[in-house]
């Protein structure tokens, strides 16, 4: 197999508020998917004016006690492609999933996707096509749509340059 070098970049989480109080982005995010039963629920339509009808979702997601690591994706509606209507009612889909599909019953194309991973206060967000600026917009929304008083959070670089990182979970 051959090896391909990856370049992660990983991310400080601060508020957008003035606050005193600890954040718990980690916290605030599993709850919300641990709570979600279906994908509907984690759909964020881009734009109601939008004609392309597009939304941002996580499509699948591994939580434990200390990080979860994701899958979002950007989906065009209505578009015939490997994305059913019925799978948005699963909690989760897996790429390979949406790959093996037939074109009956289709919700949308997925267009874009990239990979998080989160813990405490940190992100490390594994670029695919959906920007940064996106899915940050995409996790405030998550965050705020049952509850306008919540609070929003900004992903910051931080820079640091190693040859080697040991990953374990």
């Amino acid at each position: 197999m051959a090896v391909k070098n990856l370049t992660l970049t990983a991310y400080d989480i601060a508020t957008t508020e003035a606050t005193t109080k600890q954040i718990k982005p980690f916290n605030d995010i599993a709850s919300i998917l641990s709570n979600s039963k279906t994908i509907n629920e984690r759909f964020m339509r881009l734009s109601g004016l939008d004609e392309n009808k597009e939304g941002d979702f996580i499509a699948s997601f591994k939580s434990t006690k200390k990080y979860i690591f994701g899958l979002v994706l950007r989906m065009k509606e209505g578009e015939m492609a490997h994305i059913l209507k019925d799978q948005l009612d699963h909690l989760m889909i897996t790429l390979d999933e949406i790959a093996k599909e037939t074109e009956a019953n289709v919700a949308g194309a997925m267009k874009e996707y990239s990979y998080f991973f989160l813990n405490n206060s940190n992100l490390i967000y594994i670029p695919g096509l959906l920007s940064l600026k996106s899915f940050e917009t995409y996790f405030n929304w998550l965050l705020r749509k049952d509850n306008d008083e919540a609070t929003g959070y900004v992903f910051s670089p931080v820079v640091k340059e190693t040859d080697e990182v040991p990953f374990s979970g």
